[in-house]
């Protein structure tokens, strides 16, 4: 499959689909590439990584089986469009089905990795599986955020990361703390310099420890996964999270200087 630039202005019309965008692809362009300083942050992590030979030696780079740094999506034109950040702990165990298989090795053929990996699972996120407790979790946490905004306007101005790039070894491995420290000093520190005057969120314990480690207090929400992601108060905390940030960017516009009227 070739996926052939677009405009910004056709967005969101090229992101309505009825069906999820397979991962799996040969020739990999994108609708928008990410700003050039994210893009910068996140390349290096397909080289591959240096760290996975070290600090993080316990996990795996394995393209063709869907283990690579990934969990990063949003379709800022710049930097300053993000408003809000969100941050996971890590991204789930690859999955593999007769109907779907988490295939990477297009990285090969691609020069910007982050863009093409981004602008991927954006398109996932948006043409979600209704039966993905995560992904409609997730949605549910942005659109509660972003309401009136569609999904597509709202993911112009968010930006969705991982505390750790790579998934565990294998499904509910702890992650050392090594490795921790090294993907958020190399990565995650960076991608938030980027944004000092986002609105940060943690879902999940693991993201707002592992924030804290690294000097941040961000809100905290549950994370959208299992076996949070089926309780009703998690529900009603994405609520109450949805209303402090929107109380936050209210008082945000309310202490920016107006323009000054024309004559």
């Amino acid at each position: 499959m070739i996926v052939t630039a677009r405009s910004k202005s056709e967005f969101g019309l090229y992101l309505k689909f009825d069906r999820i965008i397979p991962l799996q692809t040969s020739i990999v362009s994108y609708s928008m590439p990410l700003p050039p300083k994210l893009a910068a942050i996140l390349n290096p992590a397909y080289r591959p990584c240096p760290h996975l030979g070290g600090a993080c030696k316990d996990l795996v780079w394995d393209p063709e089986h869907g283990r690579v740094p990934r969990g990063y999506f949003g379709a800022p034109c710049s930097v300053s469009d993000i408003e809000l950040v969100i941050v996971l702990a890590e991204p789930s165990s690859p999955v593999e089905t007769k109907d779907r298989k988490e295939d990477y090795s297009w990285l090969a053929d691609c020069a910007d990795i982050a863009s093409a990996m981004a602008d991927c699972l954006t398109k996932r996120f948006l043409n979600r599986d209704s039966n993905d407790v995560f992904a409609r979790n997730l949605a549910s946490i942005i659109q509660h955020c972003w309401t009136p905004l569609d999904l597509e306007t709202a993911i112009q101005r968010t930006w969705v990361t991982e505390s750790v790039l790579c998934s565990a070894k294998n499904p509910c491995d702890p992650i050392l703390p090594e490795a921790e420290r090294t993907c958020g000093e190399n990565y995650l520190v960076r991608e938030l310099r980027l944004f000092p005057t986002a609105f940060l969120v943690a879902l999940g314990r693991k993201a707002q420890n592992r924030l804290h480690a690294l000097g941040y207090e961000p809100t905290y929400a549950p994370s959208p996964a299992k076996p949070s992601g089926n309780w009703h108060s998690s529900k009603d905390a994405w609520a109450r999270l949805g209303e402090r940030f929107h109380e936050w960017r209210k008082r945000r516009n309310e202490m920016q200087p107006q323009a000054s009227p024309t004559s």
